[in-house]
This record gives structure tokens, C-alpha cells and sequence, in this order.
């Protein structure tokens, strides 16, 4: 009995010293590249390559951190995972943005019964970080009316494209003889940007003064959006032409005194009461003895009206034949005056 008891204690030694020891788990490797730099609104997603593994399984985890986390702390901006299922590429899904900034992707890798787990990959390496730019704002503008007379309302419509943008616009309004806008401006206006892309129109302006006015317009940019420099002054669609306000001067005329045959006779008109009239005044020459002042003149004259409202003289007819003479004389009136 005592040789039996011995004999089973060897051999139960055996089976515990004997035992094989368990395989080593293999420490995979990952090596993740972040999409490609972006703007924001528009996706992004990570990419991974897990290699060294033993036919690995489990869990791959993205994490992505930001805007502008720069230690990778707190609750992740957006979160996906994988499942692994041997060394190879692997991606996450993608994710929208929604704000301009630096985003930085981590990565681990879970392991499981014949591989170590993996990661989390350094905060911040450079191909894991991602930046996030402002969208590319667009800004067109159109003046309205193109055309007014001094005293009506112009006003300038700006329409803006961006990325839910906020913020403000500036209108600025050149004129009337400021060509090149270098001058201040006659007019400014701030116009907030509280609906999203769209059409905002610029608060009215009433010009007192005849000439051509230029609107120019910025934007300014938000968390977002990128700002717009100011439109140029000489923009088509910018530019309203302001003519003076039409009125109807009078006008008087004085004959020269009597005259023999072979005299001269001559008409002076006065113009008055005109808005800084141009033109010219037609002088007609009726006779002898044409009572209605029909048919052919014997005489006419044109006279440029030169120096605003005043007095201007015909030419000079020489008499040929006796009798009555009659003048008659008409204005014929420009962009801020009625013909009389």
C-alpha cells in the first residue's frame, strides 16, 4: 500500500510540472491617419491600420476631441467604433462638422483572448489632427433703383452665402463726385445678419444732390464664416445715377429797338427760376408783316444756355424789307429742367 501511494504521488507531480504553458498574447500595432483637413460643414472620419496582431478580434474606438481640446480631455465632440477582425485598414464613420477649429482624433484598440489591447494612440499627433476653416462666405450685392431723381430712396440689397452665418454687414454709399470712393462716405449702415444666408437690405438714403453714387459692402465674418473684404467701388450693379429734380423755368424776352432797312434787329431771353439750367434757346425771326408767326422764319438762332439762369442774346438779322418783325423764342430744357 505504501509503494501504491507513492508510485500515484509521482505521477501527480508529473501532471503539475509538466504542464504546458499558456501561448503569448501578440501587442498589435495601429497607425491611424485623420481624413484630410476640411471645411467646416462638411465631414471628416479616421483611418486605421491595426497590424501585428494574432488574427485579432475586438473592438476598434475613434474618439474625436475639439474644436481647439488640446488636451484630449472630457467628453468627446464625436465617438464611433470598429469591429476588428484581423490585422488590416479600418475606418470610422464619418462626422458633419458644425464649427471651425482644431480637432484631434485618439484611437484604441480593445484586444481580446490572443492580443493585448492597443492605444489609446497621443493626443495631437500631426496625423490625427484635423483643422476645421471658416466657409468660404460669398457676398453680391445690387443697388436699387439704378436710376432716381434727387429726393426718391435708393438703398443697396446685399444676398449671403455661408454656413448658417451670423454677424454683420456694412453698407457704405459714395457720391455724388466721389469717383474712386476715396472719400468718407455720405452714408453707412450696419445691418445684422439674424436669419442665415439670405437677402438683407440696406436701411434707405435720400440724396439732396444731383450726381452718381456708389454702395460698397463687407461682411464680418463669425465663428464660422470667413469675413468678405468691401466690394469695389466701380462693382456693376452698384452705381445710381441721381438727376436733379425736373422744374419749369420762365423765360421773357426784349426786342431790339426799330430799326430802317439795312439795320440789325436782335431778341434777348431771360431764363428764370431754373435748377442750374443747360441747353440751349432757339430764337425764330417772323416777317414783315407775319401777324400768326406761320410758315418759314425769316430768321432763326440758337443760343447755349451756358451760365444758369440769366440773360441771352440772339444773333443779329439785317432788314431787308420794311415792316413788322416778330420774335418768338423757346428753351429747350436738359435733365433738370422742363422745356419752355
Amino acid at each position: 500500500m505504501a509503494r501504491l501511494f507513492g508510485v500515484l504521488t509521482l505521477v501527480a507531480a508529473y501532471c503539475v510540472t509538466g504542464a504546458k504553458p499558456a501561448a503569448a498574447l501578440s501587442t498589435p500595432s495601429i497607425a491611424s491617419t485623420q481624413s484630410g483637413d476640411t471645411t467646416v460643414g462638411l465631414q471628416v472620419f479616421d483611418h486605421v491600420e491595426l497590424s501585428g496582431g494574432s488574427n485579432p478580434t475586438g473592438i476598434l474606438t475613434f474618439e474625436l476631441f475639439g474644436p481647439d481640446n488640446a488636451d484630449c480631455t472630457g467628453t468627446p465632440t464625436f465617438s464611433a467604433v470598429a469591429s476588428a477582425s484581423g490585422d488590416g485598414p479600418y475606418d470610422s464613420t464619418h462626422f458633419t462638422t458644425v464649427q471651425a477649429g482644431t480637432y484631434r482624433w485618439v484611437v484604441s484598440y480593445s484586444g481580446d483572448a490572443n492580443n493585448n489591447p492597443a492605444g489609446p494612440t497621443p493626443c495631437g499627433a500631426p496625423s490625427e489632427t484635423v483643422i476645421v476653416g471658416k466657409f468660404p462666405t460669398g457676398l453680391a450685392t445690387t443697388a436699387t433703383p439704378m436710376t432716381a431723381p434727387v429726393g426718391a430712396s435708393i438703398h443697396d440689397t446685399a444676398t449671403i452665402g455661408g454656413f448658417n452665418p451670423t454677424g454683420t454687414i456694412t453698407f457704405k454709399l459714395s457720391g455724388p463726385t466721389d469717383t474712386f470712393c476715396f472719400g468718407p462716405p455720405v452714408f453707412t449702415a450696419d445691418v445684422s445678419v439674424n436669419e442665415g444666408s439670405g437677402t438683407y437690405p440696406s436701411p434707405s438714403f435720400v440724396p439732396t444732390v444731383a450726381g452718381t453714387y456708389r454702395w460698397q459692402a463687407l461682411y464680418s465674418g463669425d465663428l464660422n464664416n470667413g469675413a468678405t473684404p468691401i466690394s469695389g467701388c466701380l462693382t456693376d450693379g452698384e452705381s445710381v445715377v441721381v438727376t436733379a429734380a425736373m422744374v419749369t423755368p420762365t423765360i421773357s424776352t426784349t426786342a431790339s429797338q426799330a430799326v430802317v432797312v439795312g439795320g440789325t434787329v436782335t431778341d434777348t431771353a431771360t431764363l428764370a427760376g431754373g435748377n442750374t439750367p443747360t441747353g440751349s434757346i432757339t430764337f425764330n425771326l417772323f416777317g414783315p408783316d407775319n401777324a400768326a408767326c406761320t410758315g418759314a422764319p425769316a430768321f432763326t438762332s440758337v443760343t447755349s444756355v451756358n451760365a444758369g439762369n440769366g440773360a441771352y442774346p440772339s444773333g443779329a438779322f439785317t432788314v431787308a424789307a420794311v415792316g413788322v418783325y416778330r420774335w418768338t423764342a423757346s428753351y429747350g430744357g436738359d435733365a433738370g429742367n422742363n422745356p419752355v
